[in-house]
């Protein structure tokens, strides 16, 4: 029985890890289609920007950090991001944890957010003064 349980717990954790890779790509996805219909905003706009209540995995992970990058309109830490997206309340199932996924996904779509230093990133389209 124990070896059932073993397996049994190996394949919730891949369905975890898919999951976030799901997230990511829906995340690409959307990008991909803001890009090809122009009139849709890329970065939220005043009236557009989402509203603070809890979230539990809507949307994608990319999406989130980009919204509270800015939202706070500055350079963040990764560690920093991490605390806002757990206070909105946003997860992840990654066995890494969510500052893992944050820096991972950051790394990944270096087309929306730069790299200041080592843990420190912002929106690529952000002003540099606000460093």
């Amino acid at each position: 029985m124990g070896n059932i349980q073993e397996q049994i717990r190996q394949v919730e954790d891949k369905i975890k890890d898919l999951r976030i890779k799901i997230m990511i790509e829906e995340g690409v996805l959307k990008r991909l289609r803001a890009i090809d219909n122009p009139e849709q905003p890329l970065l939220p706009s005043e009236d557009n920007v989402p509203n603070t209540e809890p979230v539990t995995q809507q949307g994608s992970l990319v999406e989130h950090i980009r919204v509270v990058l800015y939202e706070n309109n500055r350079s963040m830490h990764v560690k920093e991001i991490c605390s806002s997206l757990t206070a909105k309340g946003v997860t992840t199932g990654a066995k890494a944890g969510l500052a893992s996924a944050i820096a991972c996904a950051m790394y990944r779509r270096d087309d929306l957010f730069q790299r200041v230093r080592r843990g420190l990133y912002r929106l690529r389209k952000q002003e540099k003064n606000n460093l």
